[in-house]
């Protein structure tokens, strides 16, 4: 690869330099972003974040039975949950690091894990931990970042409400 190639590639990344980036991903589990903080882009994400935890609730609401069922419909609601676990780690993955940064309660690199996990060593997957994840670790998610009664810039922490996107914000708010 030429250096134009590893520098399209770090850019698309989104992170600091190789350096940077394994110190810090060391540190706290997760890269430092290279780009500037967008709360508008954070607010987005953590929208698609609840959305994936209100799928998850549905799931959970079918009960522990429906969902352990040796039939077709447990095993598409194994499926479901599994998928949308692959999800919520993924939109955990694009939240910025400043914003992981100032939420330290939430178990970053774990949610991340999980979905390594489920999307790379599917042969490995405990159902038990599945619904454990669904009915109970996701809803703690929510509640630990705000989020049960809905989205919002005031779900932000103070010090990172109200910045405005970048100019070359490829997802511009779209709201009034």
């Amino acid at each position: 690869m030429t250096d134009g190639a590893d520098q399209h590639l770090r850019d698309e990344a989104d992170y600091a330099t190789d350096d940077e980036e394994r110190t810090y991903r060391e540190d706290r589990g997760y890269p430092k972003n290279a780009r500037p903080f967008s709360s508008q882009q954070t607010v987005r994400r953590l929208s698609d974040l609840l959305d994936v935890a209100d799928r998850c609730a549905q799931i959970a609401r079918r009960g522990e039975p429906a969902f352990f069922a040796d039939d077709i419909d447990g095993e598409l609601l194994r499926a479901a949950a599994e998928r949308y676990l692959i999800s919520l780690g993924t939109v955990v993955e694009k939240l910025h690091s400043d914003y992981k940064d100032a939420v330290p309660d939430v178990p970053w690199r774990a949610v991340t894990a999980m979905r390594n996990l489920i999307a790379h060593h599917y042969d490995k997957v405990d159902d038990e931990v599945v619904w454990q994840s669904i009915s109970r670790r996701v809803p703690e998610l929510v509640d630990v970042l705000g989020l049960t009664g809905g989205v919002s810039d005031a779900v932000l922490p103070p010090h990172l409400r109200g910045q405005a996107p970048r100019s070359s914000d490829p997802f511009p708010d779209s709201t009034p």
